[in-house]
């Protein structure tokens, strides 16, 4: 393949290209377990790979350090997979299509991947090289981590004997998640009444969000396109008797929803009614998210006209329970945050949240309105009292939980030999200390820590932006750099 980074004694780079060529979306990992298998066989190392396609390799010390205690490496091969309104990328069949801006790594129209891809593309650098410096690898690729860490619930752990896990699965150079949250997630799914309809059809159109991550992201305050695409039928609502015919927005539970339609009915006179509406909401939209969402609008048009559509009683239902299920930051700490971690500062909403809750998607077929939904904190307690408070709305209009995933988040401190040695290797290299940071974030560490108790843990990664959402890049040189730190962090192991 043609290589767009000069990858001569950089192997991770040419590593990183190659799993952009290989479908990787969660849940569709196959293909890249079987690379990964691939690599290890003709290398001649001890590899696995179970039935959901998690894969093992093992890599025998280096010489000099066969009494060393063995390390874990891990990261992810499931990627977020989204792409620009009215693209034809084929994630099941295309390879993403790569270029360089400014020194920053993306993919045209497309997530990149880099969450995790750098960490994959990194441990395969570790275990191709037989001139580095190391103890025993046990190197853990799992899959369906964006999808709820499906893929560590049900791994053999027989199989490691490490007792020190180094994590890829983070963003910030420098950075190292000292704790990260417990996350539940799964979907509201409620049913409907239809009736035949025949009445003239309109679709609206909220779009244009920043749309992004459900945690990192989350302590911005954007604009979450269902719940404005709901305000709208809602305001509707209030004046005159409409019949919703369907409602899609939002890309997955874990994503900020940055698009969605609906289509409704209603009799032509509430032609200028509808058309008003939507104008006096998108310039309360503009204003109230200016800093976070300055491309959001609000489309009407009319469509050909449904044949069936819900009835009042099912419409009314399906809106209000979009309006009433909250989306957001539940709680913020700001300062002194109470769990004696240090807060992540310098973004929109300056300071940690502890506990929020997302709605990422919304579907309906046939006569099924299925939600997509996740909740989020660093304290087991809150997620308790807000799941108690969600459940009590969601049932007052008949829609049942389905939980999808659950997993626990896990809290090491600044003080672990693990951490100790990546903060000396960073200082050593820039000068500056490690910024140890609660993260709203849930990764793949928490599960693997709940079946290897007592597991010494670091995490490190390169600077990437945009997260989950088309236009997400990693900065080139940082990719290189942490490839370095690691190196030498391995060597002192």
């Amino acid at each position: 393949m043609n290589y767009i980074m000069e990858n001569e004694g950089k192997s991770y780079r040419r590593f990183f290209e190659d799993i952009c060529a290989i479908p990787h979306c969660s849940y569709n990992e196959k293909a890249i377990s079987e690379y990964l298998m691939t690599f290890a066989q003709d290398r001649g190392l001890w590899h696995y790979s179970d039935d959901l396609w998690n894969v093992v390799i093992k890599k025998d010390a280096s010489p000099g350090y066969e009494d060393h205690a063995p390390v874990m490496l891990q990261a992810h091969t499931d990627m977020v997979c989204v792409k620009v309104p009215g693209s034809d990328f084929n994630f099941e069949t295309d390879a993403l299509k790569l270029y360089i801006e400014d020194g920053w790594l993306m993919a045209r129209d497309t997530t990149l991947g880099a969450d995790c891809g750098h960490g994959v593309a990194y441990m395969l650098a570790i275990l191709d090289d037989k001139s580095l410096k190391h103890p025993p690898l046990e190197c853990f690729f799992s899959v369906q981590e964006e999808v709820g860490i499906g893929g560590p619930k049900y791994m053999d752990y027989s199989l490691f004997t490490a007792k020190k896990l180094i994590n890829f699965d983070i963003f910030d150079e420098g950075l190292s998640w000292i704790s990260t949250t417990t996350v539940k997630g799964g979907d509201f799914i409620k049913k409907v009444q239809l009736a035949a309809n025949g009445k003239p059809t309109f679709k609206i159109v909220a779009g244009g969000g920043a749309g992004g991550h459900g945690a990192l992201d989350i302590g911005r305050d954007q604009a979450n396109a269902i719940k404005i695409c709901a305000r709208y039928l809602y305001a509707l609502m209030k004046e005159i008797k409409i019949d919703l015919v369907s409602i899609n927005g939002g890309t997955a539970r874990n994503n900020i929803a940055a698009d969605c339609e609906a289509v409704f009915a209603c009799d032509s006179c509430y032609k200028g009614i509808v058309l008003k509406i939507a104008e006096e909401l998108e310039n309360k939209i503009k204003r109230e998210y200016a800093g976070t969402d300055p491309d959001f609008f609000i489309s009407v048009s009319p469509v050909e006209t449904a044949a069936v559509a819900m009835d009042s009683l099912s419409t009314r239902s399906v809106v209000e329970l979009l309006i009433l299920l909250p989306a957001g930051a539940h709680m913020r700490r700001f300062m002194s945050n109470g769990l004696g971690l240090i807060v992540k500062k310098g973004q929109p909403g300056d300071g940690l949240v502890i506990t929020s809750r997302n709605l990422g998607v919304v579907s309906f077929k046939e006569n099924t309105l299925a939600i997509g939904y996740m909740f989020r904190s660093a304290m087991n307690s809150q997620i308790e009292e807000i799941m108690d408070q969600t459940m009590l709305i969601a049932d007052r209009y008949g829609a049942a939980w389905d939980i999808v995933y659950d997993y626990s988040g896990h809290t090491y401190s600044e003080d672990d030999p693990l951490h100790r040695l990546w903060n000396d290797v960073y200082k050593e290299a820039t000068g500056q200390d490690v910024k140890g940071v609660a993260a709203h974030v849930g990764t793949d560490v928490g599960t693997i820590v709940q079946h290897i108790p007592g597991m010494d843990v670091m995490t490190i990664g390169p600077n990437t932006i945009g997260i989950h959402k088309p236009g997400e890049k990693m900065e080139i040189a940082s990719f290189d750099r942490t490839y370095e730190y690691a190196k030498t962090i391995l060597s002192r192991l």
